[in-house]
């Protein structure tokens, strides 16, 4: 029986490739039960101030927040930024360390990327994590080489962000181009002049199923990504941005078990490899194939 070609492959970034909640959660507690002592201030209050930054900025990647609490204000206010920095360098440092520690690829994700790399696919993610954290990330984690580019959507007001000079591995979608738009991923299928129906999307819920579904790209789940842990869940939305009610909808979205049944259940990334066949998409010899370097969407 003959298998699904693919010659374009997008996935999902933050928990389909690697765990974010659990590269984000830990560090950023590590980094509290540090600064409250610094500070002499307790972490349920330093956490309190920091969800209040987060809803101040409406994002909860918000980078330096520890720098603009109540704590931080009240205790250290009168000193320069630099010497702010110093003095809470422990914190940031400790947060450094324990993200070091969780960072780590879901299973397969190295070994179904370099096949796809193999393979001469190109390999497409989408997230919606800060430009700046993903780059990082993905450096970590090295695995940058073996993905094409990677597209991020603009951020809202308060949220704004200069993409990292990256020779045109970042992309910016254009305003309004946020998942489950369908038109996300039809863009970048247009971007790479591949038929929609070339294209393989990997996502992690029920939602990013619909989406691949309504722009005509085949979809496979991600099903070994698609459950939050409770346990850090709970300490996420505690310092979160959102309300109550916006965190389980964030929750029950992610965790919505697809609608129809997908043709393609994945318990590590790399069955990709074994459940479909892949046409390459460039030469050996030429860049990545992509629009020069620069351009957006």
């Amino acid at each position: 029986m003959s298998r699904p070609v693919v010659s374009l492959v997008i996935t999902e970034l933050d928990d389909t490739l690697y765990d974010w909640l659990s590269a984000l959660v830990p560090p950023f507690y590590a980094m509290v039960a540090a600064a409250s002592l610094l500070l002499e201030v307790s972490e349920e209050q330093l956490l309190g101030d920091l969800q209040q930054v987060h809803r101040k900025h409406g994002d909860l990647e918000h980078p330096m927040a520890l720098l603009e609490t109540r704590a931080v204000q009240w205790r250290l206010g009168a000193l320069a930024r630099r010497d702010l920095e110093r003095h809470l360098a422990p914190a940031f440092q400790a947060f450094r360390q324990a993200r070091q520690q969780h960072l780590g690829l879901r299973p397969g994700a190295r070994e179904g990327l370099e096949g796809l790399s193999q393979r001469r696919v190109r390999v497409i993610g989408l997230t919606e994590s800060r430009a700046s954290e993903t780059m990082l990330r993905l450096n970590r984690l090295g695995i940058k080489s073996l993905i094409t580019a990677v597209y991020v959507p603009e951020r809202g007001a308060g949220r704004s962000e200069s993409l990292p000079a990256t020779n045109g591995f970042l992309r910016q979608l254009p305003r309004g181009f946020r998942k489950p738009n369908p038109r996300v991923l039809g863009e970048i299928c247009a971007r790479l002049e591949t038929a929609p129906a070339d294209a393989l999307y990997v996502g992690n819920s029920g939602a990013d199923l619909e989406m691949a579904r309504r722009a005509g790209v085949q979809a496979a789940w991600a099903r070994y990504a698609a459950f939050l842990d409770p346990e850090l869940w709970s300490k996420l939305t505690r310092v979160a941005h959102w309300t109550e009610a916006e965190a389980e909808k964030v929750r029950s979205g992610r965790e919505a078990v697809p609608a129809q049944s997908p043709a393609c259940v994945l318990a590590r990334f790399d069955e990709l490899l074994d459940r479909y066949d892949f046409r390459p998409s460039y030469t050996r010899g030429e860049w990545w194939g992509l629009a020069a370097p620069g351009n957006s969407l």
